[in-house]
């Protein structure tokens, strides 16, 4: 991302925070593989590793504090000068590994303060291709005459995006939602069945 460029637009900013017995890696695998049913791939091109950070500290007591940050991308088909941007921070304090009875079994899961941060940013000409040659005088006008109403369009399709992944997560955490979301395909909390 390019800060404090006016090319990059906001379009909004969730945060879902649980505290909670939860398995970590089922819920990070199924956010993964949502970005990646949704077009998004990672801002370097990789499909299949997201993590631009992954930072770990254990304390005295065994409790970890982490963060992870993915920065992902998805460039519409229909048009090079807009990019979907996502900033997905994970931030884990006093996780431990706890086990749980499931229908009769032992199961190792985590019990986790987990907040997770999300803005949705649209990017206008993010290889900057207008500000070169021929178009770089150009770019404010043809911003404004040509791309106006399809910015509207790419505007709401990615908030609907975060919206929807941010739903998922709740889902999936069992958090309420103002609607009832779908049944995850993923087991709930990540228990096996």
């Amino acid at each position: 991302m390019r800060p404090g460029d006016e090319r990059d637009i906001s379009i909004g900013k969730f945060e879902i925070e649980a505290e909670d017995v939860f398995h970590l890696k089922t819920l990070y695998e199924s956010m993964h593989d949502w970005l990646l049913e949704e077009g998004f791939k990672d801002i370097d091109g990789f499909e299949d590793r997201f993590e631009q950070l992954y930072w770990e500290r254990t304390g005295a007591t065994g409790a970890k504090e982490f963060h992870i940050w993915w920065r992902v991308a998805n460039d519409p088909e229909t048009s090079k000068y807009y990019r979907q941007f996502l900033r997905v921070d994970f931030q884990g304090l006093n996780s431990k590994e706890v086990e749980i009875m499931h229908k009769g079994q032992k199961v190792k899961t985590n019990k986790t303060d987990l907040i997770i941060r999300m803005e949705g940013i649209l990017q206008l000409d993010p290889n900057n291709k207008m500000g070169k040659g021929f178009w770089k005088g150009f770019e404010l006008l043809y911003r404004k005459r040509f791309f106006e109403e399809r910015r509207e369009q790419f505007r709401d399709e990615l908030y609907n995006k975060v919206y929807r992944l941010s739903a998922r997560i709740k889902a999936y955490l069992k958090l309420k939602t103002p609607y009832k979301a779908p049944r995850p395909f993923r087991p709930e909390l990540g228990l096996l069945e």
